[in-house]
């Protein structure tokens, strides 16, 4: 099969259409699968048939040894069978699982059936974006308890510059609040979800942010707020007026990002310098503790 380059969504997409088997798995052409998730699968099979299965996976170099920083949420019961609501509970509300693309097999008749594709106008989220629009249709997951997959984290992929195509996670993720939103009421359980999704996204956004200034020494705040601005006219904004419509977080956060998030709603141009420079300042101290110590280390 080939076809012009039209990103990682427009490959999907062309894959689903030309799948045969009973259920699919999305992976990029850097990760890999355990030799065993077929055989895994299949006795998962036997258990239940699930709309969707999914399992833990590990980050690696490319070498494919384990990456000291790794996703702290993992699965541990060995066959759980639950539905996408709490699935998707146990990722945005109690922060006790994550589902990579790569770690979960999609049965093909239920995105068929609910006319499930990935939205191909977005540089990054797409995925993230497909994954929660599917478990909020609320499929029956079965949960295998096993690494089967391989994220492959290349040092190429840690950019030190500002790339703000990046941001694009925000509106996808946005759309997919804005169109479920109209789909409920409010006293729903799943509006609780929608909010959760929201909040996953401007605590995202924020970090990415910080990530971005960090690393480049050539982009104060200014200049950034005015480079997002070109590439996402109105995103910061929005941002903004999203973390003010939240007046109670659902999701579990620790006591430092409830305090990073009231202070971005109360002045976030304020907040980011104030962190801006105590994060230059901690680096700061980092290195002279770093040379003091060396300077103390006895010379044999």
């Amino acid at each position: 099969m080939t076809k012009e380059n039209g990103g990682p969504s427009s490959a999907r997409n062309r894959g689903l259409k030309e799948a045969q088997g009973q259920y699919v798995i999305f992976l990029d052409g850097d990760d890999y699968v355990a030799p065993i998730l077929v055989e895994e699968l299949k006795k998962a099979l036997s258990i239940a048939q699930a709309d969707v299965f999914c399992w833990n996976f590990l980050v690696v170099d490319e070498s494919g040894s384990a990456l000291s920083w790794q996703f702290p949420w993992r699965l541990t019961d060995s066959y759980d069978l639950l539905d996408g609501i709490a699935i998707l509970r146990k990722i945005l509300i109690e922060k006790q699982l994550w589902v990579w693309t790569g770690s979960a097999a999609y049965s093909r008749h239920f995105l068929s059936q609910n006319d499930f594709l990935y939205a191909e106008k977005y540089y990054t989220g797409e995925d993230l974006e497909f994954e929660w629009r599917v478990l909020l249709k609320n499929p029956k997951v079965l949960a295998i308890s096993k690494t089967l997959s391989y994220y492959v984290q290349r040092p190429a992929s840690l950019t030190k510059t500002i790339n703000f195509r990046q941001f694009d996670f925000y509106p996808a993720l946005k759309q997919l609040y804005e169109k479920q939103k109209e789909l409920i009421s409010d006293d729903e359980p799943t509006s609780e979800l929608l909010q959760a999704v929201l909040e996953w996204s401007i605590f995202n956004f924020l970090g990415l942010v910080f990530f971005q200034l960090r690393n480049s020494k050539k982009s104060p705040i200014k200049e950034f707020l005015k480079g997002l601005e070109q590439h996402h006219p109105g995103l910061f904004q929005m941002v903004v007026r999203d973390a003010r419509s939240i007046t109670r977080l659902v999701s579990k956060v620790t006591k430092k990002d409830r305090v990073y998030f009231s202070l971005f709603r109360f002045s976030p141009r304020v907040f980011l310098t104030i962190w801006l420079h105590l994060s230059r300042l901690k680096a700061a101290c980092r290195r002279l503790i770093k040379k003091l110590m060396r300077d103390k280390t006895p010379e044999y």
